[in-house]
């Protein structure tokens, strides 16, 4: 699904033309709720309405990362 999937998770950030920006996006709503911004190691990978995101840790991926969600 890295080019899009039709209509399926319409509204929902994911895609390829969104991870490289997603993180950075994911900072500013922790940063504008006065939380503490993702790790370095972060890798936000969804994202949806701009305040809710998955991420996971890149430096503890094993075959079944921890996956993490935050809703604003």
């Amino acid at each position: 699904m890295g080019n899009g999937s039709s209509d399926y998770m319409a509204g929902e950030d994911y895609t390829y033309d969104w991870l490289f920006s997603l993180k950075k996006s994911a900072n500013e709503t922790l940063h504008e709720n006065r939380l503490p911004i993702l790790p370095e190691s972060s890798f936000v990978f969804w994202m949806s309405q701009g305040y809710q995101f998955c991420y996971y840790h890149l430096n503890k991926v094993d075959n079944n990362p921890a996956v993490y969600y935050y809703n604003e």
